[in-house]
């Protein structure tokens, strides 16, 4: 399952978003959504008041880019203000 999936997921299954949310790393790991050793996983849900806007960190290393699959799993083309496809379920990572 992909992130985009996850996240789908979590606006249909209330019981879902609910355990993702208080242990995002055990959920996702259930999902074989690989997840770096020492690494935190945060879930954060979006209000009507508040929109978490997530900056990626800088590479690590210079030249190095994200695959195919990776590029799949972002959240490439969302659009926070398409009332038609827009979710509440946001991931962050720190």
């Amino acid at each position: 399952m992909n992130l985009a999936e996850v996240i789908k997921k979590c606006m249909s299954d209330q019981a879902f978003k609910t355990k993702l949310m208080a242990d995002p790393k055990k959920v996702l790991a259930e999902l074989g959504v690989k997840i770096p050793g020492g690494m935190t996983v945060k879930v954060v849900e979006n209000s009507s008041s508040v929109f978490h806007l997530v900056i990626p960190s800088k590479s690590s290393g210079k030249g190095q880019e994200m695959s195919d699959a990776e590029l799949a799993s972002a959240a490439g083309g969302w659009n926070p203000y398409d009332t038609e496809t827009s979710t509440t379920c946001c991931f962050a990572s720190g």
